[in-house]
């Protein structure tokens, strides 16, 4: 089977997990799935119950569920973490004979004495473990090509572990991190990827450590590659490279408010492992699960919200045609129909939900006004906003409208002013805030562009009504006039990129760039048409709309001249970066 990307890949790797016991036996139809909290939320994006119950999954319960009853006629795969706590819980159920015959797949390699403790711990009862496997997927999948490399237990951040004077947490944080990342590359398979970072950066560590890693693979392995699998390629003439970027390069970024549909759902809602918790106006909840089936959700995650809105309203006007005429077809024709239209109706409904529950949001804190402000940072205008204290927004919202125009001010005569038109504001800030402020300043490595200054005469509608422009239908919202700003190769993450690459294209390796092959080919990365496929990771974190302007900004297909390249991204942390996000890692 032919893998088109990282979300296949890893849907693959645990389904074939799900089969072993049918594999090893055509009298096994039935098993149970144990699993820990981790592996429940890393699975949740990529299967669903349906995909479980076609593999055989009848029951699927919690390690640490207590009141698990005994079903000793039933196997059990056992997918969990190598921890000493999953550990111990094994052992337990081996000694309560819970399960005929156990499975143990761990989401990354476990160690030789978390081995040697099970060992004895099963003692007499060792029979009952009929397999022990590495499966090297300790990452979660979001999209098709956007992973995260989840934080282990009490480690933080990486804003925060930065600031950290306890070097043990950092040395577990990065041994986290670095191991997740290895799962990802033993997952895709093929050639080992030439490892780039940034010399007196943390990427640079970062990539010493996964340098060590995959050689360390490669000898136990006793193989050339990283095995089959995505990366895998016919061509001997590129290689994969993976580039490690900091997320302290453009604080900016995620402190923006965004305008693409999936990226205001994450910012405005709580989004964590694929499902929305979306407040309503009425006070009513709603859970939104990413459905990647769904077409609206597909075509249209990353557009901007008004295009979004405008498809929904399409969909919903297409969707009552067909209904009317399957209605006055013959019966048969509509029962057929009616389970398909049903379905339509349910997605629809959830994206009208979604969408008024954005434009209340946006309505209640003219986040219109802030998205203009924040990509043209007008000294005058910003710290007028900032100083009425009836302006409307949240005190984040205007915190982050502060440290943006902090960050676009940051040196010399530029920031003084900066600081003196906004002393009103700063005069109302917590201790919190300060701090925040505070940390910002002590990150050196920042850069933000200058913006060129927009005249009256040159200046666009007002972005609010931009935003806030059009209603129609039930959804109504937000339909023309918003263009994203910054998107695509304008974000300072792709510029910042796309530099790191022109380097090392040039072969300016020793003076700035730490360029590692852990298995050298004799493959010179010179340019684009030397890479087989990308792989950007950025340490602190990726928002949803630098994923979508990374993953496209190298999709050159029309230039001849500029082969396309397929960038895979990932990003630290468990769940893609916020604004609120931002704020809550500085402010440690």
């Amino acid at each position: 089977m032919k893998m088109e990307n990282l979300r296949q890949v890893q849907s693959h790797l645990i389904k074939e997990m799900l089969d072993m016991p049918s594999r090893d036996s055509n009298d096994i139809p039935w098993k149970v799935l144990v699993m820990d909290s981790f592996v429940q939320r890393l699975i949740s994006p990529v299967l669903r119950v349906n995909d479980l119950r076609e593999h055989g999954v009848t029951l699927h319960l919690l390690i640490n569920d207590k009141k698990r009853d005994p079903i000793p006629e039933v196997p059990a795969i056992y997918f969990c973490q190598p921890s000493l706590e999953n550990i111990d819980l094994i052992i337990e159920d081996v000694g309560k004979d819970l399960y005929s015959l156990l499975y143990l797949n761990f989401t990354t390699p476990i160690s030789r004495q978390l081995l040697d403790r099970l060992a004895q711990g099963v003692g007499t009862k060792a029979d009952r473990i009929v397999k022990i496997i590495d499966q090297y997927v300790g990452f979660e999948c979001l999209e098709d090509n956007l992973f995260c490399l989840p934080n282990g237990e009490d480690q933080g951040d990486l804003f925060e572990l930065m600031n950290s004077d306890d070097g043990d947490r950092v040395e577990r944080y990065l041994d986290h991190q670095v191991m997740a990342l290895q799962t990802v590359l033993v997952s895709m398979g093929g050639p080992a990827p030439v490892l780039v970072g940034v010399k007196g950066n943390p990427s640079e560590t970062f990539v010493e450590r996964v340098s060590v890693r995959v050689k360390n693979f490669l000898l136990s392995s006793k193989q050339d590659s990283l095995g089959p699998g995505l990366l895998a390629s016919n061509d001997q003439l590129q290689r994969p490279v993976l580039m490690v970027l900091d997320r302290t390069v453009d604080l900016a970024g995620p402190l923006r408010h965004p305008s693409h549909y999936s990226a205001l759902i994450n910012d405005l809602f709580l989004f964590k492992h694929n499902r929305a918790l979306i407040d309503q106006s009425d006070g009513k909840k709603i859970t939104f699960n990413v459905d990647q089936s769904d077409p609206l959700w597909q075509r249209y995650a990353s557009a901007p919200f008004p295009e979004a809105a405008d498809a929904v309203d399409k969909a919903l006007k297409a969707y009552l045609d067909e209904y009317n005429k399957v209605q006055s077809a013959d019966i048969r024709v509509t029962v057929q129909a009616l389970p398909q239209l049903t379905e339509r109706k349910r997605l629809i409904d959830q994206h009208l939900a979604i969408g008024q529950a954005i434009l209340d949001r946006i309505k209640e804190r003219e986040l219109g006004e802030y998205f203009a402000m924040e990509r043209r940072v007008n000294v005058k205008e910003a710290s007028k906003w900032l100083n009425n204290e009836q302006s409307p927004g949240t005190r984040q919202d205007k915190l982050r409208l502060y440290l943006i125009g902090l960050l676009q001010q940051h040196t010399g005569k530029n920031r003084k002013e900066w600081e003196r038109e906004c002393t009103p504001y700063l005069r109302t800030i917590d201790v919190k805030e300060r701090a925040i402020i505070a940390s910002v300043d002590a990150q050196h490595s920042y850069s933000l562009p200058t913006s060129t200054p927009v005249s009256p005469t040159q200046q666009q509608p007002a972005a609010s009504e931009a935003f806030l422009s059009g209603l129609m239908g039930n959804v109504k919202t937000l339909v023309s006039g918003l263009q994203s700003q910054g998107a695509g190769s304008d974000r300072v993450i792709c510029k910042h990129l796309d530099t790191l690459l022109n380097q090392l294209f040039a072969g300016n390796v020793n003076q700035q760039l730490a360029v590692l092959d852990p298995k050298p080919s004799g493959i010179q990365i010179t340019s684009r048409s030397s890479i087989s496929t990308l792989i950007v990771v950025v340490l602190g974190g990726v928002t949803r709309e630098e994923y979508d302007a990374l993953s496209t900004m190298y999709n050159n297909t029309n230039n001849t001249n500029q082969p396309s390249i397929r960038v895979i991204v990932g990003s630290t942390g468990d769940s893609l970066m916020t604004g609120e996000q931002m704020l809550r890692g500085l402010a440690r």
